[in-house]
């Protein structure tokens, strides 16, 4: 199959994810076309670009799409290229190891998604399907990211279907409110993906979940790489790709980042051993810009890298069973509703 990796940005300062991820294609996929979509696209990131002649740039603006509500448009442009098969990548998640083989062995018709971050609501699919109005066709078990989606020629319906809802009304009146004021089903873009494949429209496409632990590792937060997931990837050294959610390591790691926050320097140690931080790591030459958080060292930070030996389950797993602690014990203290 013609494969094709896609990715998307138009938030300034996203340029230190997007040449990590792009370099990290070049290194694993070298020979699979990438498409970043990029309508404010700098001087300097189109120079930096030139050295890859796997991926070409496209400025032109998304009509209609904000954010990362852009995906199915983005991936439909690129399957009108004559490419059977798209793969999207969030602009901050890097690529691990190569992912090809893995590809090669999902059937044309198996839409790929990622495991939801493990800290995320967990509310059932049939609740987002219904809350569209849509016959329930399965009950979806795995809550679903949209951080990496992979579709072929047969999910245009689909595609088509996800840009229809993106463009309701319904979802662009809650755009405004923050995350968890929201309706489960209209929270983000990848609700409304997973209340589509819940339908009864969808119900026949199988689903291929890039699982956390083993396929695919969440980092930056205490619980964000769950216990459960590492113990799930504790036999493999590397996942596919390693994402960095929530606040990137480039803002909160350099030496002048403000202190703006209770936790700050919580939250700067976790970025400071994120499997993310240290897989990107290796690019700092190849970026061609200043990178210091990329050279954040703290004592406590050296201790708990040098204590993992390099493994992406065991890096920050003190952390995370200190926070499951804690918050087993605010569980447990918490009053029981009647």
């Amino acid at each position: 199959m013609q494969r094709a990796f896609c990715l998307a940005e138009d938030r300034e300062g996203a340029d230190p994810g997007i040449r990590i991820g792009i370099a990290s294609l070049a290194k694993h996929c070298p020979q699979v076309p990438v498409f970043l979509f990029r309508p404010n696209a700098s001087p300097d990131l189109r120079s930096w670009l030139a050295q890859f002649p796997q991926c070409e740039i496209v400025t032109q603006p998304l009509s209609g799409a904000w954010g990362w509500n852009c995906k199915p448009q983005a991936l439909l442009q690129v399957l009108d290229r004559e490419f059977e098969e798209v793969f999207w990548l969030d602009s901050d998640m890097l690529v691990s190891r190569s992912p090809v083989r893995l590809l090669d062995s999902l059937s044309r018709d198996t839409v790929g998604v990622a495991e939801e971050i493990a800290t995320a609501p967990k509310y059932s699919s049939d609740l987002k399907t219904k809350g569209w109005g849509l016959p329930v066709g399965r009950v979806l078990t795995l809550h679903y990211s949209s951080a990496l989606v992979r579709v072929t020629n047969q999910h245009r319906r689909l595609l088509e279907r996800w840009l229809e809802l993106l463009a309701d009304p319904r979802y662009l009146e809650c755009k405004p409110n923050e995350h968890g004021l929201r309706p489960p089903h209209l929270d983000t873009d990848q609700e409304l993906l997973t209340a589509l494949l819940g339908s009864e429209e969808f119900a026949h496409l199988p689903v291929f979940v890039f699982r956390n632990g083993t396929s695919l590792v969440h980092g930056g937060g205490a619980l964000a790489h769950s216990l459960t997931a590492r113990l799930r990837g504790l036999l493999r050294w590397k996942p596919f790709f390693i994402h960095a959610p929530g606040t990137k390591p480039w803002v909160i790691l350099p030496p002048n980042a403000q202190h703006q926050e209770k936790f700050w320097e919580l939250r700067r140690l976790l970025q400071e051993i994120s499997p993310y931080v240290a897989e990107a790591k290796q690019y700092a030459d190849t970026i061609d810009m200043p990178a210091p958080w990329l050279e954040w060292r703290t004592c406590k930070g050296r201790c708990l890298n040098a204590i993992s030996l390099g493994h992406p389950s065991i890096r920050g797993l003190p952390i995370t069973l200190a926070a499951s602690g804690i918050r087993a014990i605010r569980a447990i203290k918490a009053p029981r509703k009647k």
